[in-house]
């Protein structure tokens, strides 16, 4: 394996590795949301509890005082006052549930925010990783084109050899078409090293 297969190999996994933390991070800070919108819903039916609690002990304390004072208690304007007070407080109770449902749903639209956020994220880290994939596969492909496009080029300048050598000729020696070296990068004649 070449230097750049491995180099390309730690990049698709950097991207594969990357996309999977971003997703696990994700679903971890969606199920925190989800946690809080729960915990929201349990206040806020313990905050609807005691304002119930609180409003039948105030009831018993209005319904006891009148009657103490001789007022009829189930009649006239007692009896509205009281029933008053009650209808004040249910819709009380109720605005209260409906502020913890509302909180709830804020907390679960954001957490399923973060999980579609995570799945984006992991789905780009694969196609990412594809992408250096096929990208380092190209670059093989282009370059062993290269390499065969090279070699034909060299192979055309060499020197085709006859088979036969014609009556009064010498054979030629391969020394006689040596071709120039390549060291370092400059060329050398031949003979010359």
């Amino acid at each position: 394996m070449s230097a750049g297969a491995a180099f390309a190999g730690m990049q698709i996994a950097g991207a594969v590795l990357g996309g999977l933390s971003e997703n696990s991070a994700a679903r971890a800070e969606a199920r925190v949301l989800d946690e809080n919108g729960r915990l929201a819903l349990l206040e806020g039916e313990q905050q609807a509890t005691q304002t119930a609690r609180e409003e039948r002990q105030v009831s018993g304390e209005a319904i006891a005082a009148l009657a103490g004072s001789g007022v009829m208690v189930g009649t006239g304007s007692a009896l509205d006052i009281i029933q008053q007070n009650a209808v004040q407080r249910e819709v009380e109770i109720g605005n209260i549930r409906a502020q913890a449902r509302a909180e709830d749903r804020n907390y679960r639209q954001a957490a399923s925010d973060r999980r579609y956020a995570g799945k984006q994220a992991l789905i780009g880290g694969i196609f990412e990783g594809v992408a250096t994939a096929v990208s380092y596969g190209m670059d093989q492909g282009t370059q062993g084109k290269l390499d065969a496009q090279a070699d034909k080029e060299r192979a055309s300048m060499m020197p085709r050899r006859t088979s036969s050598i014609l009556p009064g000729e010498h054979a030629r020696t391969e020394s006689m078409w040596k071709m120039p070296k390549r060291r370092f990068g400059v060329l050398s004649l031949p003979g010359r090293g």
